[in-house]
This record gives C-alpha cells, sequence and structure tokens, in this order.
C-alpha cells in the first residue's frame, strides 16, 4: 500500500462525504481494500482533521463501508438516498445492512425520488458535495458514470477531492489541476467568472436540476440499479460482517 495523503494536518473538515461506484464494479481484492482504508481514513480524518460528520449515499459497497466507518468512528451519519427503496433488490445480506445502518443515522434520511432515474442519482450526488468540506471518491482510473461526472460537478465548484483508487491500491489529494488533467477540463481563465456550472438540488427541497439531459452512463447506471440482482454467492463479501439490528425509520422524501 502507498502512503496515504490526505493533506495538511492543520486542514480541518468537520464534514466528509465519500461517492464511489457499486460493489459490483470491483474486483474483490479491490473491495477488501477498499473497505480495510475507509475504516482506516474515518479514524485519520475524525483524529487529524477533525470530521465529526460523515456523509453517506449508501451505495451497494462503498457508501454502506463508509458509513460502518463513520459509526465504528463514532461519529455523526446522516444520510442522502438517491430513491425510496434502494436496496429492495440487494442481496439479502446487502439489505439488511443498509437497513442497520439507516437505523444508526443521526436523523431521517435526505431522498431525492421515489424510483432509480439518472436525474436522482446526480441530485444526490450534488447535494452530497455540496453539504461536504471534504470529498472521498472511490473511482477506478478512466471510468464513465456517476462517480466520473460526480468528480467533474465537484471540479466546477472548486473542490479538490480525496482519491482511492482501488486499482493503484493508493490514497491521495491531487491538485485541482491533475485532477483536470485526467478528466480533460481546461482550466478556468483566473478571475473570470464561472459560467455554466452545474445546477442542483437543494437538501431541502430535493427538487434536481442538472442543467441537460442525462448522460447514456448515467441512464445505463440507473438502469443497473433498477434490474440488476448480483449472485448471492457475492453478498457476504460486499457486506460487513456485523451483527444485523432490525430497526429502520421513516424516510423523509423531497417533493418534486
Amino acid at each position: 500500500m502507498k502512503v496515504v495523503n490526505m493533506g495538511a494536518p492543520l486542514q480541518t473538515w468537520p464534514t466528509v462525504a465519500l461517492i464511489g461506484h457499486p460493489a459490483y464494479l470491483l474486483e474483490p481484492p479491490a473491495r477488501r481494500w477498499v473497505h480495510r482504508e475507509l475504516l482506516q481514513a474515518a479514524l485519520r480524518l475524525r483524529d487529524t482533521h477533525g470530521m465529526t460528520c460523515g456523509l453517506s449515499g449508501m451505495t451497494r459497497g462503498p457508501g454502506l463501508w463508509w458509513a460502518d466507518a463513520v459509526r465504528r468512528a463514532h461519529v455523526d451519519l446522516r444520510l442522502h438516498l438517491p430513491y425510496l427503496r434502494q436496496a429492495d433488490d440487494w442481496p439479502d445480506a446487502d439489505r439488511a445492512e443498509w437497513i442497520r445502518l439507516v437505523g444508526q443515522a443521526s436523523r431521517a434520511p435526505l431522498v431525492y425520488g421515489a424510483t432509480p432515474q439518472p436525474r436522482t442519482l446526480t441530485a444526490c450526488h450534488h447535494a452530497l458535495i455540496d453539504a461536504a468540506d471534504e470529498l472521498l471518491v472511490v473511482w477506478l482510473p478512466g471510468a464513465r458514470g456517476q462517480v466520473a461526472d460526480a468528480v467533474r460537478y465537484a471540479l466546477t465548484r472548486g473542490r479538490r477531492p480525496t482519491w482511492i483508487d482501488p486499482m493503484g491500491r493508493r490514497i491521495h489529494r491531487p491538485a485541482i489541476g491533475d485532477w483536470q488533467a485526467l478528466f480533460a477540463i481546461a482550466p478556468e481563465p483566473t478571475g473570470s467568472p464561472r459560467t455554466g456550472s452545474p445546477q442542483t438540488s437543494s437538501p431541502q427541497t430535493g427538487s434536481p436540476q442538472t442543467g441537460g439531459a442525462p448522460t447514456g452512463s448515467a441512464q445505463a447506471e440507473a438502469r443497473s440499479a433498477r434490474n440488476r440482482r448480483d449472485d448471492p454467492a457475492e453478498a457476504g463479501r460486499v457486506a460487513n460482517a456485523s451483527p444485523f439490528q432490525p430497526k429502520s425509520r421513516r424516510l423523509r422524501a423531497h417533493p418534486g
């Protein structure tokens, strides 16, 4: 494993969000590595960078692992869910873990839609980015889709995400210019006003405005969320081994 560099110790990030690929896009060794590193990252962010709140979109795999790591670090957990009944089609172990962690959140989750749609996934990611002081991204180099779109959005907001690279087994914070080079984004002229920045829903209203039609990659991921049922044999390698606590709370759906 390469040395973790999350930034200078004096940087303070009270609220930290994570966005990442669903577990089925990661090879089993990468899943184990990401899971382990998130547990360590939550402790380091709490002790070194003053994290007091962790935000998760509860993606199967990294989203669940991050939520669990936040609670294990005894940090406040808050959830943004892209749609109601997010875990209905998941394997039993992952669905049980989702229910357990929803029950451990400090407040009712913010929900951005009733069904999986590209716009609700986008709105959820944008809200996570806008609400956080620091963003962690589990991203496979070169991969397209919702995670890449979220990083692009973060860059338009002047954010500098921490990259958890499952392929390179590395956690680091590339400079904004390096992120822009990865995504072939032209840097903005110094002193010029930002134009064309994507608009997002407010976490208070949940009415997403994505600034255009959803991309093909976003549609594909939404279809995957609606239709994909993973092999049950894989379920135990994705869910945490924590005992299931059958408690849940009412989810608050935003209008629109």
